[in-house]
């Protein structure tokens, strides 16, 4: 704009009001075109001068607003040609301006203060208008010790305003502001200004604190209170998550300070001791939230203040105590900070509080050493850890119901943090143990207080169906309860292990009491008292499965817990192997007349509960069919079931005590403890759950959720226990009497017996079960192939899903002998393709499998003419669905993942093809088949990917990963190409690089763009003139990124990388534009340093490409970056 008068004014007012006003007065028309009118302002590049003007005569709040944002753009954009003074005036002009206007609405004040900021953090690393903090800090001064209340809420906003600026990376690489300018801004304030300002704001605090107690009334209800309490808090919950700039700082790392989080320790340097080591410095926030607690958003921001507090540590805290006859200052701050804590939370916190006084004591717990802890008093010590179970135990019932109706409830993360700091405890019981030695009722005192904590969960557990009585539907479209609580669940077990002697009993009481009630419930008529077992007995099991198991690398039962049996069984000296083994049969055999025998080893009858459960609800089953069982009941006993089965095959030896492993006890209780592979027992589990999965499967169909954690439990048994599933007669009967491609989850129980085939050791297995599972449904398919002459095709697609489940359970032994048995299913693939071409699910169920196998099986097979035939029918199945699916793309308008999923499995095919290298080179001047088969997929995808496509996320990431690895693998195509198809591809590339499709794709795109450079940069490659053209073109978009991306690592080197490659096929196209930028720039001076730092770079540049070349140019643009930082200017 070249002027701007009282008329534009208007025009500005009017726009405001019209964006601003009643939705019932303005139509959405008039509020876009408002909208656009603020849009092209922010464009229009208004001058200092002009903004000043508008501020003059304007009083629109909205229009001040506004043009904040472009005086700021202003200064920043002829920063070079701006005086010392004039920068000065400029974020003072804004400070004065909010100041001396008090009736204007906040967000119109946060912005000034907010461009402001922006303009004094710009000049306080520039040589030439360094900032002094004098001026800014005087001001900040005066209106925190002013009288006037309101002066003294505007110094804090302005307090507010440095601090979140400086804490934070905001854009600027379009005006040179690099990522190490921030870095180095940010240590210049900490150095300068961070601790004197949150100082100031400290004298906010305490004259908040300093009311009188008859006053309280007025200070919770008065407005100007509220609000410097609010910005305070504002303000130390910034400071107070500050991530201080390390001594060192690595450029070639990314800098994670403008993530303020309150994960973040305050860790602040030894100059900040008398801010911190201030007695008093802690207890104001705690006197602070005793005045706040009452207003919900102050309680909020006050406890992440209180929170945060617990992390403090480092330097800051060493030396001598300040008080008293501590060890030290960090005792004492431990120490004072764990008394304040215990008062003020001494009842129950709040549903505002929980979440950050769970948050502080696992932050206390993880943030300072053990040492510390055990120097408390004794009384101290036992008080906190009482405290901690207290809280835990009071909320769990309020949590519990609240977690069941709403996973969203604050409750299922302070109920987490509460769990992680209990667990915290345990891991150093031993050493706790050594000082607080008393114990309780003849139980160690963390025990007793463990117990009570697994006790009051499973109470709640237990009653919680009296809250929540809609009925559970088994494929309700929510995470199951094992995946959604599984961090809950997880550390109860570790509660357990910790303290098996007071928490095994209760878990094998609770289900004895359930297996018991099974019969009597599910044949009364009392449906609450079935709800209520059924709730009960499911999140039972859920909690059995996770206490005791472990995952870490795979199940096995903690060590902890061996050792606790076997101690168990040294004190009764009453049982032997035997005894247990009948227990076992008889859970299975006869669970209606259980008895829970205390003498046997805790684990051992866990694990026969487990069977009477699974054995009680399979005469269910037999009896009265499906309808008489729950199935998430069902689903949750397989689970806990089937993870302690295969525990029992592996333990964590290395913690066992080793002198136990001689003693005759351990041998034999772990032999009944292990389940022996081979014994009389482990042959009885089989066959009992082989049994009892299949009728799943056959009686349960419809229950798609069921089956598949019957077909997982078979998995789980066979993969310890193969020879024994695969030589049982049980096996072989129940497999005769399952039709494979009817069963709902067909593709997972295909997969699961070709894996428990592959495990077996003896080949005549291999025969039976190859003849029994695969030969009939091959048999099948070739059947309904050369009969099928249209119309129903859903035998067709059943069965090819159980093809997808055969390729699925390839490993590399087997490989081999699953493509050859698959090859005769592929080859009448595309003749099915081409029959059923209107068919949607026989396209995606063709292509599907096609998927399955180029990522399963071709990468365990090595022959030439093996990948020679998977080469020849991928290319035929590709020509065939160009023929007869590519035209609807061309033709109608596709912006659905739904009416999309064939293009997106092709995608997979044409991906995992190229992705396994696995093709012959050619001889020179041929195509290799790679290239071939890319080059086919290349012409056939470019054409249709036009943005309706590509907003697609699963196809735009797709096709992006199948360019990157053509251009990685076969760049050798691009030698084939026709310009017209050079001509679609390079707009797409130019798209994605503006990040419109998101940052994994567009870098995929810098590689892609990379290795097509590299590609034109080998030895006798002839360069062509229409792709290096091109290239040339994508220069500035690349230059940019890579200009704005100096801490995104991967960005970064693919950036140098891609840009280094393209300057040395068309190294005069960057040197046209270097001058183009260079001419671009404000002013002769800032010319003249851009131009001798693009000089530095290409120093010595020879073009011929090299990694050792590449390493000096990354090199030296890392030290170009540093160079015209605040200076370079990018316009293209």
């Amino acid at each position: 704009m070249a002027a701007f008068n009282l008329e534009d004014i208007g025009k500005l007012e009017r726009a405001a009001d019209v964006f601003l006003g009643d939705p019932s007065k303005v139509t959405a028309e008039q509020r876009r075109d408002a909208e656009s009118f603020f849009d092209t302002l922010q464009k229009s590049n208004l001058s200092l001068e002009q903004c000043l003007y508008i501020f003059e005569k304007t009083r629109s709040s909205f229009v001040i607003f506004q043009v904040s944002q472009c005086l700021g753009l202003a200064v920043f954009r002829d920063w070079s040609q701006l005086s010392d003074q004039t920068v000065h005036d400029a974020y003072q002009f804004l400070l004065k301006f909010a100041i001396e206007n008090p009736n204007l609405p906040s967000f119109a004040v946060s912005e000034l203060f907010k461009c402001s900021a922006r303009i004094f953090k710009r000049g306080v690393l520039d040589e030439e208008k360094k900032n002094s903090s004098t001026a800014i800090y005087s001001l900040i001064r005066s209106l925190i010790t002013s009288e006037i209340e309101q002066y003294r809420v505007l110094g804090c906003s302005v307090i507010e305003a440095l601090a979140a600026e400086f804490a934070s990376s905001w854009g600027g690489s379009k005006y040179g502001l690099t990522w190490d300018f921030h870095v180095r801004a940010k240590r210049a304030f900490e150095t300068d200004g961070l601790k004197e300002l949150f100082s100031l704001a400290l004298q906010i605090l305490g004259d908040l604190c300093c009311v009188e107690q008859h006053q309280e009334y007025a200070f919770r209800t008065g407005t100007i209170h509220m609000q410097l309490a609010e910005k305070f808090l504002r303000i130390a919950s910034i400071i107070l998550s500050w991530n201080f700039s390390p001594k060192i700082v690595n450029s070639n790392l990314l800098f994670h300070g403008e993530n303020q989080s309150h994960d973040t320790a305050f860790r602040p340097p030894e100059e900040w001791k008398g801010v911190i080591q201030n007695p008093e410095f802690v207890n104001l926030f705690f006197r602070l939230h005793s005045r706040v607690r009452q207003n919900d958003q102050l309680s909020t921001m006050s406890m992440q203040c209180i929170a945060q507090l617990a992390t403090v540590m480092g330097e800051v805290m060493g030396g001598p105590p300040t008080i008293g006859s501590f060890h030290g200052f960090h005792d004492q701050y431990l120490n004072n900070y764990l008394t304040l804590f215990l008062e003020t939370f001494a009842n129950q916190p709040s549903e505002t509080e929980i979440v950050f006084v769970a948050s502080a004591m696992y932050k206390l717990l993880t943030y300072h050493p053990l040492p510390l802890f055990l120097r408390l008093p004794t009384e101290m010590l036992r008080s906190w850890l009482s405290t901690i179970t207290n809280r835990i135990i009071s909320y769990t019932p309020v949590a519990i119901r609240g977690m069941l109706d709403d996973p969203t409830h604050p409750g299922f993360e302070a109920l987490k943090l509460f769990y992680q700091t209990w667990s915290v405890v345990l891991q150093s019981k031993s050493t706790y143990y050594k000082k607080l030695e008393i114990p309780v009722n003849n139980v160690d005192f963390l025990d007793y207080l463990t117990r009570d904590i697994v006790t009051e969960l499973l109470q709640c557990l237990l009653h919680q169906v009296d809250t929540n009585d809609d009925e559970v539907n088994d494929d309700h479209e929510h995470e199951d309860d094992v995946v959604q609580f599984s961090d809950h669940l997880r550390q109860i077990g570790t509660f357990v292990a910790a303290c098996p002697q007071t928490t095994l009993d209760i878990l094998a009481t609770i289900l004895h009491q359930k297996a018991s009630q099974l019969p009597s419930v599910y044949s009364g008529s009392d449906w609450n008292a079935l709800r209520q077992w059924q709730e009960g007995v499911h999140w039972t099991l859920l909690v059995t499965g996770y206490a005791l198991t472990n995952e870490q690398g795979g199940a096995y039962i903690p060590a902890s817990l061996v050792e606790h049996c076997i101690e168990f069984a040294e004190k009764r000296n009453t049982m032997t192997p035997q005894d247990g083994k009948n227990f076992v049969q008889s859970c299975i055999e006869n669970p209606e007349h259980l008895v829970l025998n205390t003498n046997i080893e805790p684990i051992v009858s866990i694990f026969g509960h487990l069977l009477a459960l699974c054995s009680l609800q399979y005469h269910v089953l037999m009896r009265g069919g499906a309808g008489g069982l729950s199935p998430t009941v069902l689903r949750s006993t397989l689970w806990a079931t089937r993870r302690l089965i295969s525990a029992l095959t592996a333990r964590d030896e290395e913690v066992v005590d080793p002198i136990m492993v001689t003693t005759s006890e351990y041998s034999s209780i772990l032999q009944l403890m292990m389940m022996e592979k081979g014994s009389e027992m482990s042959q009885l589990v089989v066959n009992f759950f082989l049994n009892f999965c299949f009728d799943i499967i056959d009686k349960m169909s419809g229950e798609t959720k069921a089956c598949e954690e019957a077909i997982t439990t078979l998995l789980n048994v066979a993969e310890g226990r193969p020879q024994e599933v695969a030589g049982s007669d049980v096996f072989y009967e129940k497999l005769g009497s399952v039709t494979l491609e009817k069963v709902n989850s067909r593709r997972l129980l295909v997969s699961t017996l070709v894996a428990i085939g592959s495990m077996c050791d003896e080949p005549q297995h291999h025969d039976r079960m190859a003849n029994m599972i695969l030969k009939p449904i091959a048999e099948r398919f070739h059947l309904l192939v050369t009969a099928q002459a249209g119309g129903n095709f859903s035998d067709v697609i059943d069965l090819l899903e159980c093809f997808c489940g055969v390729a699925e359970a390839a490993q590399s032994f087997t490989a081999n002998i699953l493509l050859n048995y698959l090859f005769p299913i592929l080859e009448l693939c595309p003749q099915v393709l081409n029959g059923a071409k209107n068919e949607q699910a026989v396209v995606d169920g063709v292509l599907r499998l096609f998927a399955e196998v180029t990522k399963h099986l071709i990468i365990f097979i090595d022959e030439i003419e093996v990948t020679r035939k998977v080469y020849d029918i991928v290319a035929v199945l590709m020509e065939v669905y160009r023929d007869t699916q590519l035209g609807k793309y061309k033709s109608q308008l596709i912006d659905e993942e739904e009416k999309s999923s064939d293009l997106i499995y092709f995608l997979d095919v044409v991906t995992n093809i190229l992705s396994k290298d696995i093709f012959n080179s050619a001889e020179p001047g041929c195509m290799s088949d790679g290239v071939k088969i890319s080059l086919l997929e290349f012409n056939m995808l470019l054409p249709l990917m036009d943005k309706n496509l590509l907003r697609i996320p699963a196809i735009c990431s797709r096709f992006f990963k199948f360019i990157l690895y053509m251009t990685e693998l076969y760049p050798e195509t691009f030698s084939f190409v026709e310009q017209e198809t050079v001509a679609l591809l390079f707009p797409i590339l130019k798209a994605v690089l503006t990040s419109e499709y998101g940052t994994e794709v567009m870098v995929n795109c810098i590689e892609s763009i990379g290795h097509i450079a590299q590609y034109f940069l080998r030895p006798n490659i002839t360069k062509v003139d229409f792709i290096t053209n091109r290239l040339a073109e994508l220069l500035p978009d690349i230059f940019t990124i890579t200009m704005q991306n100096g801490s995104q690592v991967e960005v970064f080197k693919n950036g140098t990388t891609t840009l280094f490659n393209i300057i040395c096929c068309v190294q005069e196209g960057f040197m046209s534009y270097v001058r183009h930028l260079i001419e671009l720039q404000p002013s002769a001076e800032v010319r003249n340093n851009v131009a001798t730092a693009f000089e530095e770079l290409m120093s010595d540049f020879d073009g011929n490409g090299g990694r050792r070349q590449l390493r000096i140019f990354r090199d030296k643009f890392e030290t170009f970056l540093a160079r015209v930082k605040g200076q370079l200017c990018l316009f293209h």
